[in-house]
């Protein structure tokens, strides 16, 4: 409950690194603190390391790990994604 609101974001390739993810989190939050919602959660595969990257340069905190549900890779090891929150300032 204290991370209600799920965040989901995606960028294409060519656009990365011009900041447009950033501003479109930041609209986000304030919209969510705007509507006087507690957190924000946005899910993550453990071996994406510019998306963990991005969401800890936020402000984002690891709630913890849940088990992926992306096919198996060909090694057969299990996939991973790490639970971000934020909580917000109201």
């Amino acid at each position: 409950e204290d991370f209600s609101c799920e965040l989901h974001i995606n960028l294409l390739p060519s656009v990365r690194g011009c900041r447009l993810g950033t501003q479109l989190v930041e609209l986000f939050l304030n919209e969510v603190a705007r509507r006087k919602m507690p957190g924000v959660h946005a899910t993550v595969y453990e071996d994406n390391e510019p998306a963990r990257w991005f969401f800890e340069r936020l402000g984002f905190r690891s709630l913890g790990r849940r088990p992926g549900f992306r096919p198996p890779s060909g090694q057969g090891r299990m996939e991973w994604k790490i639970v971000y929150g934020r909580k917000i300032d109201r």
